[in-house]
């Protein structure tokens, strides 16, 4: 039996694997007209005029050679025909054809899912059963989590292509729409670095699955374990060219609005200086300024000073040749100062990193958790370290307030204790939404 070669398989299927954009686009109006239940799962050849006519209006309704060729063609992968009735069916591979590309388009971006998908694959793991963790749960969920890469990338590719066809536009520019696609970006940026936080699972796994393939049992699944390993470094890489593709544009984009907002301040004087010249009138021998224009008394002893900005200029530069390196001698103690405020500013972000875990695990478990009371818990924990808990805090009520699968109620009810008086909160409790 030969091999099965795809490329030439493919090369000469490919017409009708793959038709044109005309041909795509009517069948994706048929899947979505059976989907919404406009037509039912059979139709007629009636209900395809409608969906060639819908794509293109200019064809009329008439079955000539062309027709002919169009239901011919798509018989062969994407349409049954049920010859006796005269009546059609959409075939698996057109459904697979539209509903790969509706799924990308729909998927909603949910880094709290995708956490949650590393954190049921790290539990489920065991050695002793690798195989059926492989196939039952690892495979099951690599399309979810490739489903969610890709919703990622494509939110970010939409806002490059915005911003290209924004620059490459000859009309005049808005600068609200600019401002409003930054704001975008800059979410989009935090949606990485929430997908940063839900990979951390992924080390983990990744650690257990070496410590599998050194274990010297028998029945090791290497190239499997492998397979796993080269996986979660695919889903990583990715997740930094998304980051690279935000981090490249967003300055560009900065940039390109400061020129803009520079553009538009030109535009504006020009536009006041030509409205004095135009609109200006000699009166009794002296220059009446337009009405619009509120008159201003200028005295003989008076002298009118005219600041004037170099247009290369930019706030915070300082002018050019006035730099000079100074050598600045630090002693020993100093820099033993800086190692240990920069030791503790770790230790700082390391407690509220397992804080924050610590709250999820909570709320996978029970669903609720009152917040006030384990705020206090961990005050006294801290022993009053009100700096840790203040930037806790911050962090979980940005996080849960926007995350759509949880809710955050607040009372006005304030919430102390009595070894820390002085400090309270609102009564405060996060739930997962029913």
């Amino acid at each position: 039996m030969s091999d099965f070669n795809v490329y030439t398989e493919i090369k000469q299927e490919f017409r009708y694997l793959f038709p044109g954009r005309k041909v795509s686009l009517i069948i994706f109006h048929l899947y979505q007209r059976v989907q919404m239940g406009e037509i039912d799962s059979t139709f007629t050849e009636d209900d395809i005029m409608k969906s060639v006519q819908y794509v293109d209006p200019a064809e009329k309704n008439n079955k000539h050679q062309s027709w002919n060729e169009l239901i011919r063609n798509l018989q062969k992968y994407f349409l049954w025909r049920d010859v006796e009735k005269g009546t059609y069916r959409l075939r698996p591979y057109a459904e697979n054809y539209c509903k790969g590309p509706a799924e990308l388009l729909e998927e909603a971006f949910k880094p709290t899912e995708i956490e949650r998908h590393f954190k049921f694959m790290l539990n489920a793991f065991q050695p002793d059963f690798f195989q059926e963790w492989y196939e039952d749960t690892f495979l099951l969920y690599t399309s979810k989590l490739d489903s969610q890469i890709a919703a990622l990338d494509w939110q970010v590719g939409k806002a490059v292509a915005e911003f290209r066809e924004i620059v490459a536009s000859d009309r005049e520019y808005d600068i609200e729409r600019l401002r409003n696609m930054l704001d975008t970006l800059t979410g989009l940026r935090e949606k990485t670095g929430q997908m940063n936080y839900a990979f951390a699972s992924s080390h983990d796994i990744t650690r257990k699955l070496r410590e599998y393939q050194n274990s010297g049992c028998e029945n090791i699944y290497y190239k499997e374990a492998n397979q796993v390993i080269v996986y979660f470094n695919d889903l990583r890489k990715n997740l930094r060219i998304i980051n690279g593709k935000i981090d490249m544009l967003k300055p560009k984009l900065n940039e390109f609005i400061r020129d803009i907002n520079r553009q538009d301040f030109y535009k504006k004087y020009k536009l006041f200086l030509n409205y004095l010249l135009t609109e200006s009138r000699h009166v009794k021998s002296e220059v009446a300024l337009p009405p619009a224009i509120p008159p201003k008394i200028i005295k003989a002893d008076e002298v009118m000073r005219f600041t004037i900005v170099k247009e290369q200029w930019e706030e915070g530069k300082t002018l050019p040749g006035k730099n000079k390196f100074r050598y600045i001698a630090i002693s020993h103690d100093e820099i033993d100062e800086a190692y240990q405020k920069d030791q503790q500013l770790h230790q700082t972000r390391e407690k509220i990193r397992y804080y924050r875990k610590e709250l999820q695990q909570m709320l996978d478990s029970t669903g609720t958790v009152d917040y006030s009371a384990w705020f206090h818990n961990l005050l006294i924990k801290e022993k009053g370290n009100i700096n840790i808990l203040s930037r806790l805090t911050s962090l979980v009520m940005t996080f849960y307030n926007r995350d759509k699968m949880y809710k955050v109620e607040t009372s006005e009810e304030k919430i102390s204790n009595h070894q820390y008086p002085s400090i309270s909160i609102w009564k405060t409790i996060i739930y997962r939404k029913k």
